[in-house]
């Protein structure tokens, strides 16, 4: 047991001293869009609330995500996202050079990420995460996983084409297992891979809308 209690501390430090990487996967979109439009994808306004970037949220506290867990700005990440996507789905992606009266984008893709967060509450039993065995091997821990991500896209005349929010919210129990080993098995931030899957879904259906409307348009 207490080869196991020194494991999973060292597990803990190094996950603690590296910083998550926001990742996604998505299937290649049916959709494909002619060469010629170009589209210009500003960087999205972060509008998440206070407690999101710091990592409090009430009976959460610090067992919830917060900027210091990613490599980058959460808005950063989705921009690059949001280029590769529309890029491998044929649109030109414009540079802020190209952004003048004699070249303008065909289209803008702009918004604001209002929420982005993933929060564990550990069972009662259970003091310190990860560390202490649970009483009962039907615990189990509850995970809070809340996006929102709100988009609108114009075409050259500003036009509104897509004005819209884009929500993925979760409730999630999973069970701790004998001795925690469930828990061990699933990993220090569980949470953040909860983020990129809901993450995921979101990007699917940002990209299949915009190529839509533009192929429409």
């Amino acid at each position: 047991m207490k080869k196991i209690f020194i494991i999973v501390l060292l597990t803990v430090i190094i996950s603690g001293c590296s910083r998550h990487i926001i990742k996604y996967s998505i299937s290649e979109s049916d959709i494909r869009c002619r060469r010629e439009h170009s589209i210009n994808i500003e960087t999205f306004s972060d509008n998440r609330p206070e407690q999101e970037r710091t990592g409090k949220n009430g009976r959460f506290l610090k067992f919830a995500s917060r900027d210091s867990h990613f490599e980058e700005n959460i808005t950063v990440s989705l921009n690059r996202i949001l280029k590769q996507e529309l890029k491998k789905s044929g649109l030109l992606i414009a540079s802020a050079f190209q952004e003048d009266k004699r070249n303008a984008s065909d289209y803008t893709l702009s918004g604001s990420v209002e929420h982005f967060q993933a929060a564990l509450q550990l069972p009662k039993t259970t003091v310190v995460p990860y560390l202490k065995q649970v009483a009962s091997i039907w615990s189990k821990d509850e995970f809070i996983i809340a996006i929102e991500i709100k988009i609108k896209l114009t075409d050259s005349a500003n036009k509104m084409l897509i004005d819209k929010s884009y929500i993925f919210s979760e409730d999630k129990k999973l069970p701790t297992g004998l001795f925690s080993s469930a828990r061990y098995s699933r990993g220090f931030n569980y949470k953040l891979k909860l983020l990129d899957e809901a993450l995921s879904k979101i990007i699917d259906d940002i990209r299949n809308d915009v190529l839509v409307k533009i192929t429409q348009n």
